[in-house]
């Protein structure tokens, strides 16, 4: 992976949703939540009690997070396309 080059998150423009779990020791939720400031148009969450599959691990909760951020976030970006 030290090949990779880094994301240059400045360039992202599109909404997007960082959802991280407090639980999580793959990508500690400060490293997921301190994203956000460098992602336009973002929006994060912390899942309290969750690890890193979120989706496997609170699929309700992760859910409705997804379904009150694409009605807010994805009609604006849509109408430009």
């Amino acid at each position: 992976v030290a090949d990779t080059p880094a994301l240059d998150s400045r360039g992202l423009a599109m909404p997007t949703l960082l959802l991280a779990g407090s639980l999580d020791r793959v990508v500690p939720p400060h490293v997921m939540l301190g994203m956000a400031p460098f992602i336009a148009h973002a929006q994060a969450v912390q899942l309290d009690g969750v690890g890193h599959a979120g989706i496997a691990q609170a699929p309700r909760a992760v859910a409705s997070l997804v379904l009150r951020f694409l009605p807010r976030e994805a009609a604006p970006a849509l109408e430009n396309t």
